[in-house]
């Protein structure tokens, strides 16, 4: 057998995880252009009204937790009771007295539902963006499995084609605890959450303008990495479903466990490297991919020892980084012996 079917496997998944950067580069894209709108708006907001009220940071932190409603005068008067007494707090109590102060509030409430309705036109983006990128990479991996299963076995044989409703089966699954819905409803939630009290935080502590947007801006750049995370382990998810709906159409009661012979792979994938699973068995997160966010561990056939001594697996050499090929049959452990790791 003069091909490798791990290394073939290995290579495919590299070609989907370089597909889901590409995703999570358009919608880093997208939150940079949010967070430029929402720094404009900013603009006027805190020319027109911003005033330095004099809270520290830890005692503005103590006043939003206190907070039942985060623009409600009422709750802005019974939380700042239970910040420390002195100059800061009545200067505080002072400033919202001022009949200026409803004005401001009233500001920074519109600024705050530009948020909502910002972050709302970003979840549905991403909703959109992500969901084609995501059936297309369980597509692709059920006949790209398909395929290197009939190189394996040496000739062609029928197949079911890859169903769409397969895809949005997938992601309605409860795989990670909540599913892909649940997940996305509650990363955008949080984004709105965060980026409401960051702004109200800037404006009670009386940061300058530039100092206020850069923070904002830092705060969309972390949601984007959150967006980057999601992506990539859906990602892993969709492809390895896709594998596991190929290997059953094709008859296949086992698969293999292939981890990344690198430094970066984790100990959990690392352990269980060339472990054999039963198709009917197989559960993300405990014996499939992804074993865990960022994971970029696949699955194989399995093959026999007299297969496995032609062939070899791509490895990379821990001091050089280049790539190098070692003997398929070399496990994870083995690996990391040899390289004194």
């Amino acid at each position: 057998m003069a091909w490798d079917f791990r290394k073939m496997q290995a290579h495919f998944m590299y070609g989907q995880m370089d597909e889901a950067e590409q995703t999570s580069a358009e919608l880093r894209r997208i939150y940079e252009k949010a967070a430029e709108d929402l720094q404009r708006s900013m603009d006027k907001v805190f020319t027109k009204y911003q005033e330095t009220w004099g809270l520290s940071k830890t005692d503005a932190i103590t006043l939003l937790n206190q907070l039942k409603g985060k623009n409600d005068l009422e709750s802005m008067r019974q939380a700042a009771a239970a910040l420390p007494s002195g100059p800061a707090k009545d200067e505080f109590l002072k400033q919202i007295e001022a009949p200026a102060y409803a004005a401001r509030l009233k500001r920074m409430q519109d600024l705050q539902d530009q948020v909502d309705e910002q972050v709302r036109l970003l979840a549905k983006a991403e909703k959109r963006i992500t969901r084609a990128h995501y059936i297309k990479t369980a597509h692709d991996s059920y006949y790209h499995t398909i395929y290197d299963i009939q190189r394996q076995v040496g000739f062609q044989f029928s197949f079911s084609h890859f169903d769409p409703k397969t895809a949005r089966k997938m992601l309605a699954s409860k795989w990670d605890g909540e599913g892909w819905d649940k997940r996305l409803a509650s990363h955008g939630q949080a984004m709105v959450n965060d980026i409401r009290d960051q702004i109200m935080l800037e404006m009670i502590t009386g940061k300058k303008l530039e100092t206020a947007s850069r923070e904002i801006s830092e705060r969309y750049g972390v949601h984007a990495s959150n967006a980057r995370r999601l992506v990539r382990t859906v990602s892993n998810f969709c492809a390895n479903q896709a594998q596991m709906d190929a290997y059953r159409e094709c008859g296949a009661d086992e698969y293999e466990f292939v981890a990344t012979l690198d430094t970066v792979t984790c100990m959990v994938c690392g352990a269980i490297d060339r472990h054999r699973f039963k198709v009917k068995e197989a559960v993300p997160g405990e014996n499939m991919p992804p074993m865990h966010p960022y994971c970029r561990c696949t699955t194989i056939v399995p093959l026999d020892e007299d297969a496995l001594a032609d062939l070899k697996r791509r490895a990379r050499d821990p001091e050089t980084g280049r790539n190098h090929l070692v003997p398929a049959a070399t496990t994870y452990r083995q690996w990391c012996r040899d390289n004194d790791i």
